[in-house]
């Protein structure tokens, strides 16, 4: 009995890690009809000590896991390796916070199979890639070689940037990122936003940064229970925290270093460092700049309307209350300003090119963003 109930305990175990597919991989690499997938484990103790890649190739090519790699270091600047014996040897991987080096103290194992969960020790880095297969490498022979851990999908470090932010909140010479995750998705793309904020202070608290957005951002707004983050909304997504479903927190520099955050309450953003709150399992994903959420949802929400649009040399605001308004390029650069603004009054853009720019309508403790075309 206690064998049988030891061997369930097994199949159990090996049905729980079954869990990461080729449909969990985001990051892929190379062109071609075929695809192959890597894992690398770095076996160094931390929860995200494991990540997956997705490889598209020609099987004509014959190509190798070494090529495979390669093309993830091409493609990710956060990415190294270091191979030798003309290729065939792993020696180090390198990727963000994460290593293993040749030697110091251990060596890289290599493995294959069809899927993520059951793959065997290879030959090595040579290896030619077959389609649809799963190829693996993992850190360490003491006290003996492990199969690769159950991977996270790998996030490109350049699928958002700072550059991509068009309005930041708050004032102050330091400024970080907020990726507000709600963990689902609407016709294709994450429901997953960007918020930049700027403080003055050396540092600021999760909370902190959240009371900026809650102050400045129309519907924006955040509950916190016994130091952790239990609700968060903004316009029509909320996260509610259950027993399954909690707000997870994570610190990281771009998408693809987060860090998992022990307790929300002890978070301290330095300059430059992101915030990220995901609600559910997945890892803050790529998000839309909210300025963009915010031309989306004005279209079916908004009593404020600019007209003519496009536009010549002039264009109105069709707006009960008015204060301010600004108006950016693409890039996040304030071109224009005008203060002072009346309800239909006429703005002149005739000293801007032909394109397309992004309308900052202020009225009260509000605003709202509106696409202008000028043509």
């Amino acid at each position: 009995m206690k064998k049988i109930l030891f061997l369930g305990l097994i199949a159990f175990s090996q049905l729980l890690y079954a869990q990461f597919f080729e449909e969990d991989v985001k990051f892929y690499v190379g062109e071609g009809e075929s695809t192959a997938f890597m894992i690398v484990d770095f076996r160094d103790g931390t929860d995200d000590r494991s990540y997956a890649w997705g490889f598209r190739f020609d099987e004509e090519d014959d190509l190798t896991v070494a090529d495979m790699l390669m093309a993830i270091e091409q493609a990710e600047p956060n990415f190294y390796i270091q191979t030798s014996y003309n290729g065939a040897f792993l020696s180090d991987i390198v990727f963000n916070s994460h290593s293993g080096l040749e030697g110091d103290p251990d060596w890289w194992s290599t493995w294959s199979g069809e899927g993520s969960d059951n793959m065997i020790m290879s030959g090595g880095i040579s290896e030619s890639l077959t389609d649809g297969r799963w190829y693996g490498t993992s850190y360490g022979f003491s006290p003996s070689p492990e199969h690769p851990h159950q991977p996270l999908p790998a996030y490109h470090s350049l699928w958002f940037s700072s550059d991509d932010i068009i309005n930041w909140f708050g004032q102050g010479d330091h400024q970080s990122i907020i990726v507000v995750d709600f963990g689902t998705e609407t016709e294709g793309s994450y429901d997953s936003f960007a918020f930049g904020i700027k403080y003055e202070d050396e540092t600021i608290s999760a909370a902190d940064a959240l009371e900026i957005l809650m102050n400045q951002v129309s519907t924006f707004s955040y509950e916190i229970t016994d130091g952790e983050l239990t609700y968060l909304s903004w316009g029509d997504f909320e996260g509610a925290v259950s027993e399954t479903n909690p707000w997870k927190s994570y610190i990281g520099t771009d998408l693809s270093n987060w860090v998992t955050a022990v307790d929300f309450q002890s978070i301290e953003l330095n300059p430059n460092e992101w915030l990220g709150l995901s609600f559910g399992e997945r890892r803050p994903i790529t998000p839309t700049d909210q300025s963009e959420q915010l031309n989306v949802k004005e279209v079916l929400n908004s009593k404020i309307s600019i007209y003519p649009n496009p536009s010549n040399d002039v264009f109105y605001i069709d707006a009960a209350v008015l204060s301010k308004v600004e108006i950016y390029d693409l890039n996040g650069r304030m071109l224009k300003s005008f203060a002072n603004v009346s309800p239909n009054q006429a703005i002149n853009v005739q000293d801007l090119n032909k394109g397309i720019y992004l309308v900052k309508i202020l009225s009260g403790n509000t605003f709202e963003v509106k696409k202008l075309i000028i043509k």
